[in-house]
């Protein structure tokens, strides 16, 4: 891996990016009615399921490094 990229190319971060804002919509609280907290926890689960495994094929399928 020689060639560099700029950070926002760079699909590990995005996918840490994803889980960031995860963590905070379930520090804010999300008002979704009767079933809020259940929903919430799905939604929540999901997205963070996808974010790790989009920084997991980020990374694997990397080609170039990052720079500031």
């Amino acid at each position: 891996m020689s060639d560099t990229k700029r950070w926002y190319a760079s699909k590990a971060v995005w996918a840490s990016l994803i889980m960031l804002l995860s963590i905070a919509l379930r520090a804010a609280g999300i008002d979704l009615g009767p079933f809020e907290e259940e929903l919430t926890n799905m939604i929540l689960e999901v997205v963070t399921v996808g974010a790790a495994v989009l920084g997991l094929w980020g990374r694997i399928t990397a080609s170039k490094r990052l720079t500031a």
